[in-house]
């Protein structure tokens, strides 16, 4: 049963990746979202903000999944797949150009998916964007060093 879930989910992944790996990204979400309500604010059943649940599905859904899908398979066809210097090039691109737009994009579909109007998301962002990217960024060091980077 397993093998054939995995084959199954290797053609679907072949067929169509955008859509496939667009559900995985909102269904990661929503459970990462569900997880914070529960362990995190420690909500209990009745108390979980279900409407949230699924904005998070939904960003995941339709910005997450597809924005890193076509953004990492146009890094892998333009920039190349293997070596040390594909890499660092990858990192510097994908830090430097990716990770400050799609940020910004991220948060101003947040708020907007929160209801809030487009002053109250320019003042959301001017307050957190610069220590959201910096934590990115700092997050992305703190990996490399992990993983056998210098």
């Amino acid at each position: 049963m397993a093998t054939r879930l995995r084959d199954l989910y290797g053609r679907l992944l072949q067929r169509h990746p955008v859509i496939v790996q667009s559900v995985q990204a909102g269904a990661l979400m929503g459970v990462g979202d569900l997880l914070a309500q529960t362990a995190v604010e420690r909500k209990r059943p009745s108390e979980i903000d279900l409407p949230r649940v699924g904005r998070f599905f939904g960003i995941g859904l339709c910005l997450v999944g597809p924005g890193l899908r076509l953004w990492y398979g146009a890094l892998d066809r333009y920039v190349g797949s293997r070596g040390a210097r594909i890499v660092i090039r990858k990192v510097a691109l994908d830090q430097g150009v990716f990770a400050p737009i799609f940020l910004g994009n991220f948060l101003v579909v947040l708020g907007a998916m929160q209801g809030r109007n487009w002053s109250q998301i320019k003042l959301k962002m001017k307050q957190e964007y610069s220590d959201i990217l910096f934590n990115n960024w700092k997050c992305a060091n703190d990996a490399r060093q992990q993983y056998g980077g210098t």
